[in-house]
């Protein structure tokens, strides 16, 4: 029997964490998003907001803005100057204070006796339980207390995979050791973080019950995806096209898009795409829609040895579709393979042209780590930034702007409060 994963309680976290729960309660499912925003277009001021939500509710509804609640913005540690800001002790002191923020901000939701909680005039008996964590990669190394760099030895913050194997999708189970809070723990005790590429400071999460942080902060769409894999592929195909073809085909690429009309919800490139350095994901989301069209039948084939034809470029690209379509799915079976099928093709086309050799962290964890993800908290399109993002223009920068830029954090949580009472209000 196929299993079929959609909201968040048909996961495997759901039915394992109940079990723990004393009977006649309900469990509470906290989703937690995190990471720091520029308060300006210079860059020059930052603010660090975490959100809060429920995976209690239904994703349609809980994908809308007004389900997610500002919990905190978390302090930043300035240095004084360059020299203090990349030291080490500075950065462990970052770490620590960010670990302690959350201490204090979530040790209240773990009280023994459980909260009492009032809906439709009844009162139901709930445990809060944290139970994933969405967010930027950065941002997961820093829940996970994980080296940041994609260059240390174990650059993935699921699992112990070196880095020379990132690329590598024919490790079987055996050949990859999940990172668990006992195995991280022992590292950590034994002043041996350095060999799995883990900070030296105590990770907060270890002490809180159902939850492993590791495989909790789960691997975004947006920056997964959109921003990166896609990104990289277009890049790569580019590389390719110009080192095989003449600079001729290329330019055929750009013309093609310029030619691509106007369609509602299909941003047009009008100028083409090649002069483009900083795209959103909305405008490589438009992208993903034409290149089938972009690369099809672009070149002729040539009968010279390792020469990729044009339908091996068509193909990785209709392949990627069909794959980014199941993340956007509102429902996943165990049986769907278009995740290997493209990341094979992707691997076979592109190594060469790659000078880390396709060594990337997101690629490893797509490929291996997004379907356990899937199992262990629902169908992927449950976590997302997307809304997340655009929180930030009503928390961090609009805010920002009716302020005197002079002891910011303060004035703002002073014009957040007068909106919540204003809403309330109302």
């Amino acid at each position: 029997m196929i299993r079929n994963y959609s909201e968040q309680y048909t996961s495997n976290w759901w039915a394992q964490t109940e079990k723990t729960l004393p009977t006649g309660s309900y469990l509470l499912s906290i989703i937690l998003y995190s990471d720091a925003s520029t308060t300006d277009s210079l860059g020059k001021n930052t603010l660090h907001p975490i959100f809060v939500t429920l995976g209690n509710i239904i994703t349609w509804r809980r994908n809308k803005l007004d389900v997610k609640q500002l919990l905190a913005y978390l302090p930043i540690i300035k240095a004084k100057d360059d020299t203090q800001k990349i030291s080490e002790e500075h950065k462990n002191i970052v770490r620590r204070t960010f670990h302690k923020s959350l201490k204090f901000l979530l040790s209240p939701l773990y009280d023994d006796n459980g909260i009492e909680l009032e809906l439709n005039n009844s009162i139901f008996w709930c445990f809060p339980r944290i139970s994933m964590i969405i967010s930027d990669w950065p941002e997961a190394c820093t829940f996970a207390l994980t080296y940041k760099s994609t260059k240390s030895n174990y650059p993935c913050h699921f699992c112990l995979v070196s880095k020379e194997d990132l690329s590598n999708i024919n490790l079987n189970s055996n050949q990859i050791e999940p990172r668990s809070h006992n195995n991280m723990k022992l590292y950590y005790k034994n002043n041996t973080g350095k060999n799995v590429s883990i900070e030296n400071v105590r990770n907060f999460f270890w002490s809180v019950p159902n939850i492993n942080i590791y495989a909790a902060t789960v691997p975004d769409r947006i920056y997964h995806l959109d921003l990166d894999l896609f990104q990289h592929q277009l890049n790569f195909t580019k590389i390719l096209i110009n080192k095989q073809c003449k600079k001729s085909v290329i330019d055929e690429m750009n013309r093609r898009v310029k030619l691509i009309p106007r369609y509602k919800d299909l941003k047009s490139f009008p100028n083409g795409f090649l002069h483009l350095t900083l795209l959103t994901a909305s405008e490589y989301w438009s992208l993903m829609k034409i290149m089938i069209f972009i690369v099809d039948e672009l070149y002729k084939d040539s009968g010279s040895l390792n020469f990729i034809k044009n339908n091996k470029i068509t193909e990785v690209y209709l392949k990627w579709n069909k794959m980014y379509l199941l993340s956007r799915k509102e429902n996943y079976e165990e049986s769907d393979e278009s995740i290997n099928e493209w990341a094979k093709l992707f691997i076979e086309l592109f190594k060469e042209h790659s000078k880390s050799e396709l060594q990337f962290p997101k690629l490893h964890s797509w490929v291996f780590h997004i379907c356990s993800s899937i199992h262990e908290f629902g169908a992927i399109n449950r976590y997302t930034t997307e809304t997340y993002e655009s929180l930030h223009k009503d928390y961090v920068k609009k805010p920002y702007k009716l302020t005197n830029k002079k002891e910011i954090e303060k004035q703002i949580m002073k014009i957040i409060c007068r909106k919540a009472i204003i809403t309330e209000s109302s």
